[in-house]
This record gives C-alpha cells, sequence and structure tokens, in this order.
C-alpha cells in the first residue's frame, strides 16, 4: 500500500496545471449547460378524454377500458384500466398519430389503485421507440414520461396494462410532442479529445454545423456566424455565410494562429441578423492548447487519428468486463482474478461492482493490474443521489453527487487509472445528469477518458458530448440459434452507427458479447468471437471489450473444464488481435486497392512493416463471392491466424474468396519484391 500511496503522490504534484487547476484548466470540450429542446405543440387528439375515447382505439372494450367521469387529473374525465388480467392479451389503449422523423417526447399522468402483480401496472409509449418506467401499487396521480427517435413520418401512442396488472389505474392529460430543431447545430470534430489542441498536430479548429432555417427567421436577413475567439478576448478567427433557405450542413475550418498569446479560445456558433445581434446561439466549445510537455506527461489522451495512448504509448484497447469484491492488498487481487486475466493480453478493465469502493482499496487493485500492463476504467454511472447503488460509505456522498464526483475522482488518481465507465444503456430523458457528471470528471482528472455504452443505435448522435469514446454492445447471440446462424452482422450495423454519431472524428469501441444470453442460448464460438471482432474493426473501432469475466458471463459457468475452454477461445482471438496491434494502430490505406469492393462487403485496408493487411467482412446471411483488386503485385496472401493462403490472380494484382454468411478475414498481402 506504501508504493500506491507514494505513486499518487508524484502523480498529483507532476500535474499541477492538469488537476489543480494552477491557471487556465487543461480542458476543453462542451463549454456550458445544454441547450434547452424547443417542442412542438401536442400532437395528440383528444389527449385528455374530455370527447369520451374520441381518437382513441381499444376503448371500450369490455370491462377492461372504460372512459371514466369519476376520476381525472384535470377536466372531467380520465381512462380506466380495471383487473385486466383476465383479458386474452394485453389491453392496450392507443392512438395512430402522424408526425416527421426525429426526437419525440411522449408524458401524460397515471394513478394506480391496488395493483399487486409484480412489476406490472401502468406504462406508456411510443411504440417500437421508447416507453416509461412501469407504475404500479396505490399512487396518487404520477408523471410518465418516454422520449425516443420517431424514424418515420408515422408512430403509434400505447397506453398499457403492463404484463396484464390487476387492481386499477387510470391516465389523463396525454401529451406527444416533437423537437424543433434548433436555428442551428454544430459538432466539434476536431481538436478530438477534450478540446485539447496538441503541439504537433495540425493547430486548426474543424466544426461540423448545420442550419435549419425556422419560421421565426423568415423574412429576415440572417447569416450563420461561427467565431474563434481568445477566451477572454477578442475573435482571431471567424467564418460566415448566409442563412439557408432550406436545411444546409457544412464544415468550418478555422486556423489557430500560431503568433496568438492565448492559452484557451472558445469556439462559438450563432446566428446573428444584419445588424449583427445575437438571435440564437448554441454551446460553445473551449480549446485548449497543450504543449509537448504538459502532453508527455498525461496518462491517458487520444490522438488525430483517435488511437488512444496509455502510459505515453498508443494503444488498440483489449478490454473485460468483470465484477468481484474488493480487496485492500494487491496479492489478495492478484491471486483473485487479475492473474488469471493477465493470461490474456488485455490493456484494459471495467469492474463494474467497484464503483463505491474506497480509494485505498482500488489502488492496490490498479497496483496489481498494472504490472500486467492492464488500465482500469471505475465505474461512475452509480455517482447519483437518486441511484439505489449511491455510494454512501464514501465520505464525499453526504455532500451531494457533485462533491462525490469530483473530490472521489481526483483521490482515485494513479499510474494506471485511464478513467471511468459513466453510463450503461441510459435513456433519454437521463441524458442531462451524464453530460454535467462528464463536464466535472474531465475538469477534475482531465488526463483520463470517459466511456459510454448504447444499445440504441439511433440516438448515439444525442450522447456523443456526453464522453470521450462511445460504445455500443451488440448481442446478437440470443436465444434459440436460428435457422442460418446468429444474426452477427448487427456488430457491423451497431459499429458504423456510432462511427456515423460522431462523424468519424471520436474513437469508438465495441462491447461483444462473451457470455451465454438466455437459456436456450451458447457461448460464441471461437470463429464467432473472431468474426464479431475484426467486423468491429473493419467499421472503424479503436478498441474492443468483452462482456463478461464475472457476473453472468464466465464466472458464472460451472463446469471448470468447460469454462476453461470458453476462456481460451478468447485468449487465441485477443492474441491474434494483439499480434496485429501496431497493423491497427497504422493509418488506414484506402488505396491499397485499385477498386473498393461492392456493398454489403466492408473492408479497411492497412500497411505496415512492408506488408499490406485487407481486412474484409460479410455482415450479411448470404455468401458473398469477394475479389480485392490491388494496386500492386503480390506474391502471395496469408489468411491471418488460419493456417491458409490464397493464390494471386489477374497477373498477381488480386485475389479472392468465398466470404460465407457474417464471416470476416483479415488477409496479409505479400510484396512482390
Amino acid at each position: 500500500m506504501r508504493r500506491s500511496c507514494s505513486l499518487w503522490a508524484i502523480v498529483w504534484l507532476a500535474f499541477p496545471a492538469l488537476c489543480r487547476g494552477a491557471e487556465a484548466p487543461l480542458v476543453g470540450g462542451p463549454w456550458g449547460d445544454l441547450k434547452p429542446i424547443a417542442w412542438s405543440d401536442n400532437l395528440l387528439a383528444n389527449p385528455g378524454f374530455e370527447e369520451g375515447p374520441s381518437g382513441w382505439k381499444g376503448v371500450p372494450w369490455q370491462a377492461w377500458t372504460q372512459a371514466d367521469e369519476a376520476v381525472a387529473h384535470a377536466g372531467r374525465r380520465s381512462v380506466r384500466f380495471q383487473d385486466t388480467r383476465s383479458a386474452p392479451w394485453y389491453p392496450i389503449v392507443s392512438q395512430a398519430v402522424k408526425t416527421a422523423p426525429g426526437l419525440h417526447k411522449l408524458q401524460g399522468w397515471a394513478k394506480t389503485q391496488g395493483v399487486t402483480t409484480q412489476n406490472g401496472g401502468a406504462r406508456i409509449g411510443i411504440d417500437r421507440v421508447a416507453t416509461s418506467a412501469v407504475l404500479g401499487g396505490t399512487a396518487d396521480w404520477t408523471a410518465l414520461q418516454a422520449m425516443g427517435i420517431v424514424p418515420g413520418d408515422s408512430v403509434n401512442v400505447s397506453l398499457q396494462s403492463y404484463l396484464k396488472a390487476d387492481g386499477s389505474f387510470w391516465y389523463d392529460d396525454l401529451e406527444l410532442r416533437r423537437e424543433m430543431p434548433p436555428p442551428v447545430e454544430h459538432f466539434l470534430r476536431y481538436p478530438n479529445f477534450r478540446g485539447m489542441l496538441f503541439e504537433g498536430q495540425p493547430q486548426v479548429v474543424r466544426l461540423w454545423v448545420k442550419a435549419n432555417p425556422s419560421p421565426s427567421l423568415a423574412g429576415q436577413k440572417c447569416e450563420v456566424l461561427v467565431t474563434l475567439r481568445a477566451e477572454g478576448g477578442e475573435p482571431v478567427a471567424r467564418n460566415a455565410r448566409p442563412m439557408p433557405q432550406a436545411t444546409e450542413e457544412w464544415v468550418a475550418e478555422l486556423p489557430v494562429p500560431g503568433q496568438a498569446s492565448a492559452r484557451s479560445f472558445l469556439i462559438e456558433t450563432r446566428v446573428v441578423d444584419a445588424a449583427g445581434k445575437a438571435l440564437f446561439e448554441q454551446t460553445p466549445y473551449r480549446i485548449v492548447r497543450v504543449s509537448a510537455e504538459e502532453r508527455g506527461k498525461m496518462r491517458v489522451w487520444v490522438d488525430d487519428r483517435q488511437a488512444v495512448h496509455l502510459g505515453g504509448k498508443p494503444a488498440f484497447i483489449l478490454g473485460i468486463y468483470n465484477t468481484s469484491q474488493y480487496w485492500e492488498d494487491p496479492k489478495a487481487w492478484e491471486e483473485n482474478h487479475v492473474a488469471k486475466l493477465s493470461e490474456a493480453p488485455l490493456n484494459l478493465i471495467i469492474n463494474y461492482w467497484q464503483g463505491g469502493t474506497p480509494p485505498k482499496a482500488l489502488h492496490a487493485y490498479m497496483d496489481a493490474l498494472l504490472k500486467h500492463g492492464i488500465y482500469y476504467l471505475q465505474t461512475a454511472n452509480n455517482w447519483y443521489e437518486a441511484d439505489q447503488w449511491y455510494p454512501k460509505n464514501l465520505p464525499w456522498a453526504s455532500q451531494g453527487q457533485d462533491t462525490l464526483a469530483r473530490e472521489y475522482a481526483r483521490a482515485l488518481i494513479h499510474p494506471g487509472l485511464a478513467g471511468f465507465y459513466t453510463a450503461d444503456e441510459r435513456t433519454l430523458p437521463e441524458l442531462p445528469p451524464y453530460y454535467h457528471q462528464y463536464r466535472l470528471l474531465r475538469e477534475s482528472v482531465p488526463d483520463s477518458l470517459t466511456l459510454i455504452t448504447q444499445n440504441r443505435p439511433e440516438e448515439l448522435a444525442r450522447w456523443r458530448d456526453v464522453a470521450d469514446v462511445l460504445s455500443t454492445d451488440p448481442y446478437p447471440l440470443y436465444g434459440a440459434e436460428p435457422k442460418g446462424g446468429y444474426p452477427l452482422g448487427m456488430v457491423a450495423d451497431w459499429t458504423r452507427a456510432c462511427q456515423e454519431a460522431v462523424q468519424r472524428s471520436r474513437p469508438v469501441f465495441a462491447v461483444l458479447q462473451y457470455f451465454q444470453f438466455t437459456s436456450k442460448g451458447r457461448w460464441p464460438t471461437c470463429d464467432e468471437l473472431r468474426n464479431m471482432s475484426y467486423m468491429a474493426i473493419v467499421e472503424g473501432a479503436k478498441g474492443l471489450l468483452y462482456w463478461s469475466f464475472g457476473n453472468k458471463g464466465l464466472s458464472w459457468v460451472k463446469d471448470l473444464k468447460e469454462r476453461e475452454d470458453y476462456w481460451g477461445r478468447l485468449k487465441r482471438v485477443t492474441g491474434e488481435l494483439h499480434e496485429l496491434e501496431p497493423v491497427l494502430l497504422s493509418p488506414d490505406s484506402p488505396g491499397l486497392l485499385s477498386e473498393q469492393p461492392a456493398a454489403p462487403l466492408r473492408v479497411l485496408c492497412k500497411e505496415q512493416g512492408g506488408r499490406r493487411y485487407v481486412f474484409a467482412s460479410n455482415p450479411t446471411d448470404k455468401e458473398i463471392k469477394a475479389t480485392f483488386h490491388l494496386k500492386a503485385e503480390t506474391k502471395g496472401i496469408s489468411v491471418h491466424k488460419e493456417g491458409r493462403n490464397l493464390t494471386p490472380e489477374n497477373g498477381d494484382r488480386a485475389f479472392g474468396e468465398g466470404l460465407g454468411p457474417f464471416q470476416a478475414h483479415a488477409y496479409v498481402v505479400q510484396s512482390a519484391r
């Protein structure tokens, strides 16, 4: 423990500017509160049932759903569900609504009486998009809310008896509203890590801008003005263009003057009138210059190719989730699971049962992990007072969640701390507090990163300024295996959605299935683990994490021989990937092919150490006959770690083979010289 404490002290003293804010904090990124969302008028007809069941389907339905004139939240009526256990199917009251694609919010009021069905009760939903929490028991009028992205121009809203609940419950005063896009949106593409403009990298700011002409601006002569301003001073660069008549997107690139004495800048986007008056402005981003010396002291940062640097070296992330109790002795951690984990070439771990573990024990954990080159992401998604797992045991907890986030995070500073795991499969209504926490964490521990994992690909763009790294967790091996195999292409689709959400300007990870999903499912084979890994890599993942070594994963396998077999599969695949790390960290080389293969085949090309590499993925359930046309000749092609070789074709400038459903391979192309 002495070594852990002394290391902590060294790290703290080494980074006064990073950690203590001796001058302007060495961190940037979104620099202000989220802009409030503007919502449309209510899209529902007869939202309070004042006209009885008009506009709604499913009322009345025998004794189970009725318009009720004796109970109301406001007005004179509500709709009542009563003892729906005997209904032949789930009772639903619904309304079809014409709308437009985009973010929608459904909210309303519910009241319950005598609901005893476990986990059952009143629930509202935007069908196939989002549902609210369930209200059971006996409760007075309570607000329910669901929010999500509607993909089309119509949607159904439903009032439900979730799990065919007993008792009685009422609904009233429903609202469905669509987001009205702001006049201008923006997203910082570069600098790509916390607004840090590193010495030795391009000294420019690249900002994606989207103008959305709104009725409120009709008839006015406006322009969209992007300004790079020295913080507390004058503008040093600007980009302006007239407000378009239709929605338009562009990238504003503003040079950061080398002669500017300012250390920090604000990038501001406004809609201004002819006199220069701001009619609307977005939340600014803060940009901070970081010297090579300062960057050299950082434990964690991200370069301009989206590669994560750990302890001064770029790394392709190979990580795993785990669960365990905790100890204050590094040897105990080592004996419990760290030694076993070190059999695989992992460099990152999330032990998500440690969200309230005392710093002394976590320093011991990081001591044990770092001996094997493994860095640690601390779970922070329970650091909210409303969370049932809020760590009340910690000394800062009683001072509120903001103090907890700041002080607990600082107390964890250690050479092996990679950062914080801040959100796991959260919903859009929960986003604002996570955004706020992200601001606290990046200012408290600038040389760290935050990771969130989501399972709603269509919502990812909403979360891109809430963390440094986005990931998704597609788990395709669910239930009984379908004819034709499990749809592993889900990994490619979700990883690509993640890249599109961040406009390929931030690192993205993929969380891959390493467990049996339901009793009818099975564990992924070695080939499936490899296929899923390559699929994510082809789509641009800069890291892979596997769920899970612990609870509901490997530790739940009772048969020790079977457990060792599953562990051996992951060791083999991660070993193959680790061997390719220099390749995976090299720049993309699309010019290796003279023509790009047609969709749906997906490819990623690299060149490293005099060899060419073609990673290919078939995300479909049909075989693809693939031919890869090379710009330069080859003397041979091998398939990485599969013990196969392919014969060059077309004058040694092509090769090909069939890729079966959901297959992916790494081809090593030998130079002809």
